[in-house]
């Protein structure tokens, strides 16, 4: 039997320079926090690809969840400007909910199973109505997701760490600790920090970029790395895999590209609005915990496409997807593999967020000033929390030294592959498809932005802008 499977990596590298699982929740979902946190996260996103994109790139894609990740750990960390400055993205008055409800959907985000998640948080609406008994599920469709959101911190030998922030970044951000020398082989230490790199991205991500973004000059480098793979819950088709055109400038447009393009027929969630002239496509993944929609306003083009991404917010977002209701669809997708690889730093000040890197106002001092010098980690991680906020309180009252600790850049590497694997019993004839003939038709033919969201939490692993979609190869 044919399966459609898609394989997402990313690798979010925080560099800090010149100056450095889960855990047992003991503690409540707060659903306003969380749906909050939610909202910034995914507004966060929007913004940062509005950004990249207007570099004239063909495509962008970046995981909000994973950059949002890395702020919050160097929030975690922070005080006086660069406190201020991370603590608007995130726009949550009181670090402890933050960080505490943050961590847990973290947690609920990496479970296989719907089942283990937290119960208080609702289901979105279109999962109600049951799929149709006449449309043919994958095998795989009962089978659970993998996703795994790890961070590694690499701290240069000898250097001290606050134990309390180290405490509470293992148990709300599942961050390992791993003592490395930047000082002396260089090599040895890039070749051990890609071995990690590849492990945590099942060998998607392979080593980091270049050589050049270690030196002997760093204390501390912080990874980030997304590993999602998940089967779809109804199959692709065997054999109808064709190539298709594309237009880049809309179906009007003199320009046409060839793409290979795979077929589903089956009852999809989706959604029409009128009012923005838009179509919302939801394409779930199996487990029931996390979908793949594509949003398209009508008549789209790569022009047509920037103006409508200007206007979407979290909110929109959030409306569209809870309107819609499954209808027997036929779609067609194009096969894409997108890799990423963007230097942060330069969009990031440009939206508000400059304190971290090197200058006069950096304040990463958690991290290395402070603490209670206990070598043992707690059993409450809330009490954890709390003593690393009375510490930032007493830090900056007493005015003590900041720690020579700043970011020197923050790079993001991505790999998504949307591919199609093994092979069908029976291959669909000319007949069945007569038989199954749907009542809605939608061919991603156009320039659409693409949505992977974990519904439980509504956090968006990855989201983008597709203008043209890269070869599958």
């Amino acid at each position: 039997m044919l399966h459609t499977m898609c394989t997402i990596s990313m690798a979010m590298v925080c560099l800090l320079s010149i100056g450095i699982v889960e855990a047992v929740t003991p503690y409540q979902v707060d659903i306003a926090v969380a749906e909050k946190i939610a909202e910034d996260v995914m507004d966060f996103g929007l913004n940062l690809t509005r950004k990249l994109i207007a570099e004239n790139k063909k495509t962008i894609l970046i995981s909000p969840l994973s950059i949002s990740t890395a702020l919050a750990i160097l929030l975690l960390g922070s005080n006086g400007k660069s406190f201020s400055e991370l603590s608007k993205l995130f726009q949550i008055k009181d670090p402890m909910k933050l960080h505490a409800q943050f961590g847990l959907m973290l947690r609920d985000v990496q479970q296989a199973y719907k089942e283990t998640t937290s119960s208080m948080r609702a289901e979105v609406r279109w999962r109600f109505k049951m799929l149709s008994l006449g449309m043919k599920l994958s095998e795989q469709s009962k089978e659970h997701q993998e996703i795994q959101v790890t961070n590694g911190v690499f701290v240069q030998q000898g250097n001290y760490l606050n134990q309390d922030y180290r405490q509470v970044l293992y148990q709300f951000y599942n961050s390992e600790l791993y003592p490395i020398d930047f000082k002396s082989d260089l090599n040895t230490t890039f070749d051990a920090i890609n071995t990690w790199l590849s492990q945590k991205t099942k060998d998607r991500i392979k080593k980091l970029p270049s050589r050049d973004l270690i030196n002997r000059s760093e204390r501390m480098m912080l990874i980030n790395t997304v590993y999602f793979n998940a089967q779809w819950e109804i199959s692709f088709l065997d054999g109808y895999t064709v190539d298709r055109s594309f237009y880049p400038n809309g179906n009007e447009s003199e320009l046409e590209l060839s793409f290979p393009f795979m077929v589903a027929i089956g009852q999809y969630p989706h959604y029409r609005d009128n009012e923005l002239g838009c179509d919302i496509l939801g394409i779930p993944y199996a487990g029931q915990m996390t979908t793949m929609y594509i949003i398209r306003p009508d008549k789209s083009s790569r022009t047509r496409l920037a103006k409508f991404a200007n206007i979407l917010n979290a909110t929109l977002i959030d409306r569209l997807i809870g309107k819609m209701k499954r209808i027997r669809t036929l779609v067609r997708i194009p096969k894409m593999h997108l890799t990423g690889y963007d230097r942060l730093r330069d969009v990031l000040e440009t939206m508000g967020i400059k304190s971290i890197f090197k200058n006069d106002d950096y304040d990463l001092s958690l991290i290395t000033l402070g603490g209670s010098n206990n070598t043992h980690f707690q059993s409450d991680p809330i009490d954890n929390l709390d003593m690393l906020e009375s510490e930032r309180q007493l830090v900056a009252k007493l005015k003590k030294q900041k720690a020579d600790l700043y970011v020197s850049e923050i790079v993001h590497l991505l790999d998504l592959n949307l591919r199609e694997t093994g092979t069908e019993a029976t291959t669909p004839s000319t007949n069945i498809m007569l038989k199954t003939l749907p009542s809605f038709t939608f061919i991603a033919d156009t320039p659409f932005i693409v949505l992977v969201r974990n519904d439980i939490t509504k956090l968006p692993i990855f989201y983008g802008i597709i203008n043209e979609p890269p070869s599958s190869l």
